[in-house]
């Protein structure tokens, strides 16, 4: 909603700031020295829109109006499932037995949490559960289900530079406890970006390191061990994402030299990524790679990422050319011009449609979502605002066909979904 004290006046002198309190909590946001200013409303109800003007002498003088919101079509519901989290790194949102649940990743106390929603939606959140350490540089951490329970992927490092990988599944389908971990890989520089999946009935963990792009298939359907990694692209591996692409594992990750790679695996396994006729390793952008994210939608690959050079930081998107992935079209820009943009994004999809939730950190803090008008991203809706707040990590999932997103901000950990 729009708000205007233009006409408003000095007799001796000029107005010289607007202090704004727009949803009636007797906090003022927002100071302006122009006299407009903008407000999202998430929650219907009624609210106390204040505005405090000064003048150049300190003067000052106060109007208010009041604001009524109803509901119209679906909307996004916010709610807090850890205020008190400090210095949170990443999160992984997934389905556990109907209900959202959220793995993520803590510096000042060296974890690795899981959490669970008490409801279908995700209005109210149950207590936290360990999973195990994350050293003291915790960062990566992703969640999926594995063999019909609860799987955490993360990285236990002991400062930016090295780190070992782990594996834990839960004891039970909700995610109560959690057993011992399983080192999936370790005594290498590791990313802070990490991907799990199920691949061909098991586990596989994503990840990328200083020798690339690293790829590992556990040995059996639970986890319980893991094979050596194979290496599916040397130099690459930055913000990785995985999907199951006509039967095959695909990838998508950034390689040092700023291209976004795509590559689809010549087997059901992922074992062997030599390029071929239906197993391309090609450029999608030669401008990207700075967070990813991949998924299958109107029966092809398509693709969302961040790009950052040229001084136009941007959210792009594109969709493959076949149902291999092997030609890819044009890039399409869903949203620029703020430094940054982007740079923290995931993306999923409801009833087959992509939706995108990321961050914009200028002029003002917030999450955003964008979605496709069909199946296949052809045309987009104009960006929406999910909530202002300064983002630091998100995470996608469809939450009962809602589109939902986990993220991190300065606050602790939130979650949105979107429904009426």
């Amino acid at each position: 909603m729009n708000f205007d004290a233009s006409g408003s006046s000095d007799s001796d002198g000029t107005l010289a700031q607007f202090q704004w309190d727009l949803d009636g909590n007797y906090h003022y946001e927002q100071i302006t020295t122009q006299p407009t200013a903008t407000h999202t409303y998430y929650q219907p109800g009624t609210y106390a829109a204040n505005v405090r003007i000064f003048d150049d002498d300190g003067a000052h003088s106060s109007a208010y109006t009041t604001i009524s919101v109803s509901v119209g079509g679906p909307y996004w519901h916010v709610y807090s499932v850890n205020p008190s989290l400090t210095n949170a790194q990443q999160c992984s949102l997934a389905m556990v037995g109907g209900r959202p649940a959220i793995a993520y990743s803590e510096r000042s106390s060296e974890k690795v949490y899981f959490v669970r929603a008490n409801d279908a939606n995700g209005t109210v959140w149950g207590n936290r559960v360990t999973v195990g350490d994350g050293g003291q540089w915790a960062d990566g951490v992703s969640l999926a289900m594995v063999n019909g329970r609860p799987s955490v992927l993360y990285s236990d490092s002991k400062n930016a530079y090295i780190g070992d990988l782990y594996f834990s599944r839960a004891s039970n389908s909700t995610g109560d406890n959690w057993p011992s971990r399983v080192k999936v890989a370790g005594g290498t520089t590791i990313n802070i970006e990490c991907r799990l999946a199920v691949v061909n009935g098991r586990p596989v963990a994503l990840f990328g390191h200083t020798g690339g792009l690293n790829y590992v298939r556990a040995t059996d359907a639970n986890g319980t061990s893991w094979q050596s990694p194979v290496l599916p692209y040397a130099y690459g591996g930055g913000y990785p994402d995985i999907a199951i692409i006509e039967g095959h594992p695909a990838v998508i990750h950034g390689v040092q030299a700023g291209e976004l790679i795509y590559q689809r695996s010549n087997d059901v396994d992922g074992l062997n990524w030599a390029p071929g006729p239906d197993s391309p390793a090609v450029v999608v952008a030669s401008h990207g790679g700075n967070c990813s994210a991949l998924e299958i939608s109107g029966g092809r690959p398509v693709v969302a990422f961040h790009s950052y050079y040229g001084g136009d930081p941007s959210l792009r998107f594109s969709r493959a050319k076949d149902k291999y992935g092997t030609t890819w079209e044009q890039v399409q820009v869903l949203d620029s011009g703020s430094f940054n943009l982007g740079n923290s994004l995931d993306m999923s999809t409801v009833f087959g449609v992509p939706f995108i939730c990321y961050a914009e950190h200028q002029p003002l803090a917030k999450l955003k979502c964008i979605t496709a008008s069909d199946g296949y991203g052809a045309a987009w809706s104009s960006p929406e605002e999910v909530t202002q707040a300064a983002i630091f990590w998100v995470s996608t999932a469809s939450v009962n066909n809602w589109p939902a997103v986990a993220y991190i901000d300065g606050q602790g950990l939130k979650y949105a979904v979107k429904y009426q």
